[in-house]
């Protein structure tokens, strides 16, 4: 029999104990960062992206082409050029020039969604 996702939920919420519930922390963590580093690889310079999963949160939505490609050490690192309405979006966070009608900011690979 294989297990449902609702089972498991099942499972952890009504009978794992201390243990289990931290077994399937660290499975979960691990399974998130197979993810992450999919998502990461699947980012190529040129894409148009939008940004999820950030802190601080108002960069979460942010759209732009993907620049640059750089590594830092075990991360992938994209210059994103952002689009005039998320430069606009941006600049009622952090100061920029008023002028400027894209800027660019440095994410993590893994935080860009392919449009």
């Amino acid at each position: 029999m294989s297990a449902t996702l609702t089972s498991v939920i099942d499972f952890i919420l009504n009978q794992a104990d201390e243990d289990g519930v931290h077994k399937v922390f660290a499975a979960a963590n691990q399974r998130m960062e197979t993810l992450r580093n999919a998502r990461a690889a699947e980012v190529t310079e040129g894409m148009v992206v939008r940004l999820f999963d950030l802190r601080p949160g108002y960069l979460n939505g942010l759209e732009g082409e993907v620049e640059e490609l750089t590594r830092k050490r075990k991360q992938i690192i994209a210059t994103v050029l952002l689009d005039e309405r998320s430069t606009t979006k941006y600049s009622f966070h952090r100061e920029i020039p008023p002028e400027t009608k894209r800027h660019r900011v440095r994410v993590p690979a893994s935080t860009c969604k392919v449009l």
